[in-house]
């Protein structure tokens, strides 16, 4: 009889499994019978955006040892029969499910030859909390995990003080759907698509031209942070799982590290394979799943200067598309982050230099059109939005069209050191390098082009899609340079212990003789708009506006993020104390936080010495026009002080004027000269306060 074959089409995102199979010894193992239902685990053919990419054999990432076969019918209960167990080996591709009159075996099909039925495959278990023999219902398939706790490693991963690791094999799963015995020949093979469990996170570091001559690696160890050892075997619930279920692992300071698996010392190049089960951490940065590196080494500062050893080397290598929104890592997937490492990291495992300069996150996918013969006319987009952290050229945008594509820039626009929205001319695109490129034909990549900004702001490009059917689609890229600053309007200034704000209008103190507590008041037909002080009468009304606070008249706070550590200064929180004062060491005071807010003018204060002017920072507050109120604000270290400076006197920067006059304390004691001011001295300077942003802050980084 003729042979069909019945193939179930899942979205794939990484091309797997060429087994190999045979029968166990409960089934017959051999001969293909007259009359028969058979199984195989094929190859799904994963197209990615350009090219395919087939999982690795010399990984074991392609090879089934074993599987497991459940069979549900229409009210979600396993067949009373439904369950099956194949060891595969010696390259067979088959394995016998039932033979003779197959269709009509109620114990295989208890509804009958003519309904339908659900066929799920999970291969290459590790173990969990459920016993798939005992899974019997499809509502249990919902809760049962395969769990790898070695999940991390590569095939002979070579750890130090451990074997060889030579046990890898990948938990994979399938379906085929609605399958009905009736609709189909007496010899007939049921075709199953599998996927990994498992996503695969890929690093190929190369070292700048610079510092391949200032390093020598004697080595490249790798683990992977906050990675889960558990995962579903039903990918369509996967959402169901919380990152609490998920086994999250590799959060200790003395968890093994991996060799890489290829490394060229000398060109200062190497790629590192390690995987993880999906995850999902949300906005919490805590449990963000990244790559730890150390790099051992030999570091010479200078030609002619004697090399030191550096036994300690870590830098974190972050696995989210570039996109700090994106917070989870997707089974089936591969993760492919290239990065240039031009600097050196840091000693403790616990603050490692983070390298975002140079990465990229290629996620593979497939995309299925069921054409019919009609008149199609469709056009999709991989994403609404693209970032751009720190790059000139993006390929993240995927389209596919029933028609040529041409691709049109409609606006570009960043906010400015008011927080006003500042739109570039179309006349001026070249000037900044902005384009947008589609490839020939009805599906490919889209290429953004744009210099990367210089002004520290947000870069907003609106593009537009549109196909020769006139199908448009828009979408939004943002682009954001190493280090980049937001706006944040503030409304009124206070201190926590004088027991009245603004809103309040309470009786408490307001002011001392450094400090009056100040209001943006936006204007009437008796005052203009602009910083004024204000107080509260003990009797009478109130409040009532103070004098005009005159030159110091920026009520807005600055939100600064910096990706990367210079050699003037080392990205690290500084320490603050047991009294909540900023350390005041010089190690502690040339550490700059990676994200840290600038307070306004509504800050100004008298010049004064610097005990108090710890305290006033300790009990400073300030509340935004949006109504975030920050109260833990500190004086800055010197290297923070200077990049306040340095930015405040950048043409064309996205900040404003904070730092009006001469002299301003620094956490250190010593008050910091800044580059334009005037009045203050060195022993009765200025304050401005800043405060460290924490994570899961509800700080809007951009105004969209």
């Amino acid at each position: 009889m003729k042979k069909h074959g019945l193939v179930y089409s899942m979205v794939a995102l990484l091309a797997v499994l060429l087994p190999a199979c045979t029968a166990d010894d409960d089934l017959a193992p051999a001969v293909k019978p007259a009359e028969g239902l058979t199984i195989t685990l094929e190859t799904p053919g994963v197209l990615s955006r350009a090219t395919t990419e087939p999982g690795s054999n010399d990984l074991n990432e392609n090879t089934i040892s074993q599987a497991q076969l459940l069979i549900f019918n229409s009210e979600g209960t396993r067949t009373p029969d439904g369950y099956r167990s194949f060891e595969f080996t010696d390259g067979k591709t088959e394995a016998v499910i039932a033979t003779g009159d197959w269709k009509n075996n109620i114990q295989l099909f208890d509804q009958g030859a003519g309904a339908a039925y659900d066929i799920y495959v999970v291969a290459n278990a590790h173990g969990g909390s459920i016993s798939l023999k005992d899974v019997r219902t499809l509502d249990g398939l919902l809760n049962a995990v395969d769990e790898d706790v070695d999940v991390w490693k590569m095939k002979n991963a070579k750890i130090e003080n451990e074997p060889e690791y030579t046990g890898k094999r990948f938990a994979m799963s399938g379906v085929n759907d609605k399958f009905v015995p009736n609709s189909v020949d007496d010899e007939y093979t049921i075709s199953v698509q599998m996927e990994r469990l498992a996503a695969k996170v890929e690093v190929n570091i190369t070292f700048s031209d610079e510092f391949n001559e200032k390093f020598t690696p004697i080595g490249f160890y790798s683990s992977l942070r906050n990675y889960a050892t558990r995962g579903l075997w039903r990918s369509d619930k996967e959402v169901n799982l919380k990152n609490t279920d998920r086994g999250i692992a590799g959060n200790e300071a003395d968890d093994p590290m991996v060799a890489a698996l290829e490394k060229n010392s000398e060109a200062g190049t190497a790629k590192l394979v390690l995987y993880t089960y999906p995850t999902n951490w949300g906005g919490d940065v805590l449990q963000e799943t990244f790559v730890l590196l150390n790099m051992p080494g030999y570091y010479k500062k200078q030609e002619g200067a004697q090399s030191e050893y550096k036994g300690s080397n870590y830098y974190k290598i972050p696995v989210r598309l570039g996109d700090v929104t994106a917070h989870q890592l997707n089974r089936n997937t591969i993760y492919r982050v290239n990065v240039t490492i031009d600097r050196m990291g840091q000693p403790q495992v616990d603050k490692p230099v983070e390298l975002k300069p140079a990465y990229e996150v290629i996620s593979w996918t497939t995309v299925t059109i069921d054409v019919d013969g009609g008149n199609l006319n469709y056009l999709e987009l991989l994403k609404e939005e693209i970032i751009m952290k720190n790059i000139d050229e993006s390929l993240e945008q995927y389209f596919t069209s029933s028609s040529p594509v041409t691709a049109s820039i409609t606006e570009v626009y960043y906010y400015d050191k008011y927080g006003a929205k500042q739109t570039i001319p179309r006349n001026n695109y070249d000037r900044y390098g902005i384009s947008a490129s589609p490839e020939s034909g009805n599906f490919g990549n889209l290429t953004i082009k744009s210099n990367i900004p210089t002004n520290n702001g947000i870069r907003y490009i609106k593009v537009t899609v549109t196909n020769g059917q006139e199908l448009s689609k828009e979408f939004t890229v943002k682009q954001y340079p190493l280090e980049y600053i937001v706006t944040v309007p503030g409304w009124y200034s206070y201190r926590t212990d004088f027991r009245s704000t603004y809103e309040e209008k309470g009786t408490g103190k307001v002011s001392d003789n450094y400090f009056s507590s100040k209001v943006y008041y936006e204007g009437d037909r008796w005052n203009d708009e602009g910083i004024y002080t204000y107080r509260w009468p003990i009797y009478g009304p109130g409040p009532s506006l103070g004098t005009y606070s005159g030159s110091q008249s920026n009520n807005n706070m600055y939100f600064v993020r910096i990706t990367k550590t210079s050699d003037k200064y080392v990205l690290s929180v500084p320490a603050v104390d047991e009294y909540g004062y900023t350390d005041d060491s010089p190690e502690n005071n040339q550490l700059v936080a990676p994200a840290f807010m600038i307070a306004s003018q509504l800050g100004t204060v008298y010049p004064q010495s610097f005990p108090s002017a710890k305290e006033h920072c300790k009990q400073y507050a300030e509340k935004s026009i949006a109504g975030e109120v920050y109260e833990d604000w500190r004086l800055p270290t010197e290297a923070e002080l200077e990049i306040i400076d340095r930015y405040q006197n950048t043409n064309g920067s996205v900040i404003d004027e904070v730092l009006a006059r001469r002299y301003y304390w620094a956490a250190s004691g010593t008050a910091y000269v800044t580059m334009n001011g005037d009045q203050g001295s060195a022993s009765n300077a200025y304050i401005r306060c800043i405060r460290t942003v924490k994570a899961n802050e509800p700080i809007v980084e951009d105004k969209e």
